[in-house]
């Protein structure tokens, strides 16, 4: 399953100026990181920005 996989991104949850997801950043973020080659991301909390997420 993970045979071809070379890059996984930890990739940062970017946040408005009242603490709300920016969705638009985030869209344009994973599809910079696409272009750049990653395969796969890593998601919810994996930098440090866990304190700010409510699960």
């Amino acid at each position: 399953m993970y045979e071809n996989i070379e890059l996984i991104t930890a990739i940062i949850t970017p946040f408005t100026a009242n603490d709300q997801i920016d969705y638009v950043a985030l869209d344009r973020l994973a599809d910079r990181l696409l272009h750049d080659g990653t395969q796969g991301f890593v998601i919810g909390g994996t930098t440090g920005e866990y304190y700010l997420l409510i699960i």
